[in-house]
């Protein structure tokens, strides 16, 4: 008896520990009580909106499908820089990119048999910005709760967004892929932001894509069911009449992450569809 209580008591413990352990992994009840009231919007709140930073030169565009990411630009002593933000929970970081490197990978990728040489993408981080935040009177208001920016980037403790308005609400011009169809839409007032389809199994379905680091280097989502699933990384280079989009490494070599794209090349090319 005692040898079976003591087992019994260890299963206790053990599923008591699970729950805790799950429990954790969730907002609190504070978190999730200001969640309830819309005080921590995400881009399913606000879809295709700008918010434009009070007290540094800085702004992102909160996009239209739910995501907890954000695109921007951060401009200091001169330079601008692309900027990441990201929501969780009641936590808005952003994180600051300094450069991206782009250069023709040292290995040979291979799908269905069809050997090519991709490109090696990799985005530098700056500096993060660590804040919470909370949505009040027309406002997302961030308190900074931590910074490794340098001495002469200082930022100060709170940081106030104001939204201003609607974006990417018309394409300024659409490009056709060459190769495949899939076409991207511009937008004149959303920078780093691209909108189309792609055919899938025979279906028109929708993409879209963002600038993840800085030299045009974007990452594109598919819809997929009710979500939106990675659909390639590619470095979009802008040429006289054609946009040659380079297809990341890793997308063609991560078959469970890029399960959509089935592509067997390692660049695109773009042309302006005149129709449009």
């Amino acid at each position: 008896m005692r040898i079976m209580t003591k087992k019994l008591i260890c299963v206790i413990l053990s599923l008591l520990t699970m729950l805790t352990f799950l429990f954790s992994c969730g907002p609190s009840l504070e978190v999730q009580d200001l969640m309830d009231q819309g005080k921590l919007p995400d881009s399913k709140d606000f879809p295709n909106t700008k918010w434009v930073c009070r007290e540094l030169d800085m702004y992102f565009y909160m996009l239209d499908y739910g995501e907890n990411s954000m695109i921007g630009e951060y401009t200091a002593n001169g330079v601008k820089y692309r900027i990441i933000g990201s929501t969780f929970f009641s936590d808005l970081d952003i994180c600051i990119i300094a450069s991206t490197d782009i250069a023709e990978s040292d290995t040979i990728s291979e799908v269905d048999g069809t050997s090519f040489i991709s490109t090696n993408i990799r985005t530098n981080t700056f500096a993060r910005i660590e804040t919470n935040y909370i949505y009040e009177n027309g406002t997302i208001n961030c308190s900074v709760t931590g910074s490794d920016l340098t001495d002469d980037m200082d930022i100060p403790k709170t940081l106030t967004f104001e939204n201003r308005g609607e974006i990417a609400q018309q394409p300024s011009v659409r490009w056709q892929a060459e190769e495949l169809p899939m076409y991207i839409n511009f937008f004149n007032d959303a920078d780093g932001y691209l909108k189309g389809e792609i055919e899938l199994n025979g279906k028109n379905t929708l993409i879209y894509g963002f600038e993840s680091g800085n030299c045009n280097y974007y990452k594109f989502y598919v819809k997929d069911g009710n979500y939106f699933s990675p659909l390639a990384n590619m470095h979009l280079e802008f040429l006289q009449s054609t946009i040659v989009a380079k297809v990341d490494v890793i997308t063609v070599s991560d078959n469970i992450s890029f399960k959509r794209w089935q592509e067997k090349r390692a660049t695109i090319t773009f042309r302006q569809d005149l129709a449009e």
